[in-house]
């Protein structure tokens, strides 16, 4: 699948992909090794790390508690986490492609998730212009010159979360208005309200992604509510 697939994939995408023979080592004991497939490019191109398509993304490998026992998803994010040198790596069974960023998360995973079989079989021109746009090896090239430089994911990344663009979260107070400000236990309790539930005695995550609009409708009144 890697070869008749995603490697044309990639290419197309203006990544020349290169098959890393050995583990990743990040550190110089060797106790940080993973088994990545390839890079974008020779030397510093982002991973393109691929498996085999009837592989689950988030499933694990056995019950070890290695680096190598970690679903893909997971050892992938773990390795962005722990180098210094990469911060966008891209994640593919050839049915589902994923951008993934630096992110320190305990509960949660960070991602960009494309359906290719499903863009494929309905021939969804918009969500491939959505993959071409933000999978681009272009995308992954540093812009401007020494430290200031960054990819151009980095650069969208940083200017969605900018305080012009989530005026809600920016900690100033505009001239004349009333400070707000919130405890961090609070907002600990806010949020943990939000995500978790306890059902017999058992606190379970709440899953956004798999609730109705219905569900959906009910959750926003009752905020209103509140």
């Amino acid at each position: 699948m890697s070869g008749r697939w995603l490697l044309p994939l990639f290419k197309r995408l203006n990544f020349e992909p290169t098959y890393l023979r050995g583990d990743v080592v990040l550190d110089e004991a060797g106790k940080l090794r993973y088994p990545l497939s390839h890079r974008g490019w020779p030397d510093d191109g982002p991973i393109l790390h691929s498996v085999a398509p009837p592989q689950d993304l988030d499933a694990r490998h056995g019950s070890g508690r290695g680096i190598k026992a970690q679903s893909p998803h997971d050892m992938l994010q773990a390795f962005l986490n722990a180098s210094r040198d990469d911060g966008w790596a891209v994640l593919s069974n050839g049915i589902f492609l994923r951008l993934l960023r630096t992110y320190h998360h305990t509960f949660t995973q960070g991602y960009v998730q494309f359906d290719l079989e499903a863009i494929c079989e309905t021939r969804n021109y918009g969500d491939f212009r959505a993959l071409y746009r933000m999978a681009h090896a272009s995308r992954f090239v540093p812009q401007g010159e020494g430290r200031e430089a960054l990819p151009p994911l980095e650069q969208f990344y940083t200017d969605s979360l900018a305080a012009d663009q989530t005026p809600l979260l920016d900690w100033r107070t505009p001239r004349g208005a009333r400070s707000q400000t919130i405890r961090n236990r609070d907002l600990l309790r806010a949020i943990r309200a939000l995500t978790l539930i306890e059902r017999e005695g058992v606190l379970q995550r709440i899953s956004y992604a798999d609730l109705g609009v219905e569900e959906l409708g009910s959750i926003y009144e009752s905020l209103l509510e509140a």
